[in-house]
């Protein structure tokens, strides 16, 4: 069969893929893919096959990677465990996942000269050209599920209001190392899955079937939630549900036990690391207090809406998708009510953690790899309202303006007009529609959070004073006094803003310096979980002051610190001085203040 003689739809697609190719080639691979949050997905790969140590208990060799090649500022990746090793933050999915590419990475290292430490450039442009193969296998199975429903010309549509209609487009650009791509091929797969064993359950379709979910739940454990899918796959009612597995299991036990146990062993490997590495079968590594669900009270609002990050603000088109989701239980798709379900559940679960805007992206990239199920939502409000000229009329102009809207700001962020992670409502309409950033637009930004916390106001006269947390005329302590406490205060008590800056200051005298650091001072805030755990945890010494004399006694210091984007408003601000070096001291005028902007 020559390429003419495939419809016309197939060619447009097969050309779209083609000039995707060709555009990721000629404009070049991402300048860092094994970098930040990537770094630690791809960690696993190196410390297994080539160092033989994922016990990272010494971090200078991994430390020394990661500035040879400046892939992360702080290994945030790894979290300590009290055996004295580290285990790396994300699951080991994504690791297995961009194998194949590190192993040709390795290959072309020896063959072109490259330091085959895991980290040189072959193995950076082998994780990009990953990204890209997942690409295009994820398109291609996402075509084979929308044709299984809508017709070429609708598939057509959607494909291309998926691609190029979304924050995909970035992530697929620019993301690679990233595990939303491959993860939206997964659930591509996956959903061809569904058809393929609900049409014919047997043993070799449960297999593929479970390791698709398999692996995506080890990639990203919150993808338990697309079971949803197939657990309600083809079910209309109640009484659907029952016989739906009534049949299953008289008829198909066998492919319902090969299902779940493909996916329970591919489990186990995550299992093995945790056990192996922090001796515990189940171990949680996101060890930052100030980070977690709440699922009681998801930012929903601020999750889709906000001007920072909102899903359905940056992209609409997944706005006109959800409403879509009424039309496949109206038409009574197959894949109805499953679909809705899985939508609700992944959106609430997302929009759950405490930071729901998921660091410096364009829109919410947490959502990307459920737009395959989002594409059939979009393709059932496209079939309804092709049967209406109007509607026909509206929602194809739609499609296109949301398109070409998200192609403009894709531009935007790509030029950092489109800020990622600060964007305010008043900035957002100052540079719409806009080809740079307007003289003094920047001011209207939310705070600039630096990495690291011990910083002052670039500008303090932009702030006014609160009020004053507390003030002690005196306060003393000797070498026998590790901690000094003083009272805790609730953020909502100390400023109803987004942030503010706590002034520090007073004069200590040292009358028996223990060590060169005097003593510390400790802020930071307390987050309830089954104890008061510490988070944004910073420590001062006046020794850091640039007046500081250690021929003197006595000492003034002054110290600011940032407030951070608080977990709940019921979060505590701590203020303690930690006598680590034994001095004998006394502190007068201490003084915490807190300012916020005029």
């Amino acid at each position: 069969m020559t390429f003419r003689q495939f419809d016309l739809t197939t060619r447009l697609t097969a050309f779209g893929i083609l000039l995707f190719v060709v555009a990721q080639c000629y404009f070049g691979f991402s300048e860092r893919a094994i970098s930040w949050d990537s770094f630690g997905y791809y960690l696993y790969l190196p410390y297994t096959f080539i160092y033989n140590d994922l016990s990272f208990s010494d971090l200078s060799h991994v430390q020394s990677m990661a500035n040879l090649y400046e892939s992360t500022d702080t290994l945030y990746q790894l979290t300590y465990v009290p055996n004295g090793n580290h285990v790396i933050k994300y699951p080991v999915g994504m690791a297995i996942l961009i194998a194949p590419f590190f192993f040709i990475g390795h290959l072309l290292a020896f063959l072109l000269g490259y330091p085959a430490d895991g980290f040189s450039a072959p193995y950076d442009c082998m994780v990009s050209v990953g990204n890209l193969v997942y690409v295009i296998i994820g398109l291609i199975f996402i075509r084979k599920v929308l044709l299984h429903f809508f017709s070429p010309r609708i598939t057509l549509i959607v494909l291309f209001g998926v691609v190029i209609g979304t924050n995909y487009l970035y992530m697929a650009t620019t993301g690679a190392g990233n595990s939303h791509v491959p993860l939206f091929t997964l659930h591509a797969l996956a959903l061809y899955l569904t058809i393929k064993w609900h049409i014919a359950p047997t043993i070799k379709n449960s297999l593929m079937f479970g390791a698709v979910v398999g692996l995506m739940i080890i990639t990203r454990p919150t993808e338990i939630l697309f079971l949803v899918i197939p657990l309600f796959w083809g079910v209309k009612s109640i009484k659907g549900f029952f016989l739906k597995y009534y049949d299953l299991i008289t008829k198909n036990s066998l492919s319902l036990i090969v299902f779940s146990a493909v996916i329970i062993a591919i489990g186990f490997i995550q299992l093995f690391y945790w056990k192996k590495i922090t001796g515990e079968w189940l171990f949680y590594s996101y060890d930052n207090a100030g980070e977690g669900f709440d699922f009681v009270h998801p930012y929903l609002k601020e999750f889709l809406f906000s001007y920072r990050k909102g899903w359905f603000l940056y992209t609409p088109i997944m706005l006109l998708a959800t409403i879509g989701l009424v039309c496949t239980l109206f038409k009574k798709y197959v894949f109805g009510i499953s679909i809705l379900l899985f939508v609700g559940l992944n959106i609430w679960v997302l929009s759950s953690w405490s930071c729901w805007w998921y660091a410096g992206s364009y829109s919410q990239r947490s959502v990307v790899q459920s737009y395959p199920e989002m594409a059939l939502a979009l393709g059932a409000i496209l079939t309804f309202g092709a049967n209406y000229l109007w509607l026909r009329i509206v929602l194809y102009t739609s499609v296109a303006l949301m398109i070409l809207l998200n192609l403009f700001q894709t531009w935007q962020f790509d030029e950092r007009i489109i800020n990622g992670s600060r964007m305010s409502k008043e900035y957002y309409w100052k540079v719409f529609g806009k080809t740079s950033v307007p003289n003094g637009a920047e001011s209207l930004l939310m705070i600039n959070r630096p990495s690291v916390q011990k910083t002052t106001p670039e500008d303090i006269s932009q702030y006014k004073k609160v009020k004053s947390i507390f003030t002690k005329k005196e306060v003393v302590f000797s070498e026998d006094q590790e901690f000094v406490d003083f009272e805790r205060f609730e953020y909502y008590k100390l400023t109803n803003e987004d942030h503010g800056w706590i002034k520090l200051s007073g004069k200590s005298t040292v009358n028996h310096r223990g060590s060169d650091e005097d003593f510390l001072m400790v802020t930071c805030f307390t987050h309830l979980i089954e104890q008061d755990e510490k988070y944004s945890y910073v420590t001062w010494s006046p020794t850091e002051m640039p007046n500081y004399s250690k021929d003197s006694v006595t000492n003034y210091f002054e110290f600011w610190y940032l407030t951070p984007e608080v977990r709940s408003v019921d979060d505590k601000f701590l203020f303690e001085i930690w006598n680590r070096a034994k001095s004998n001291v006394k502190i007068e005028d201490l003084r915490l203040e807190i300012f916020t902007k005029k």
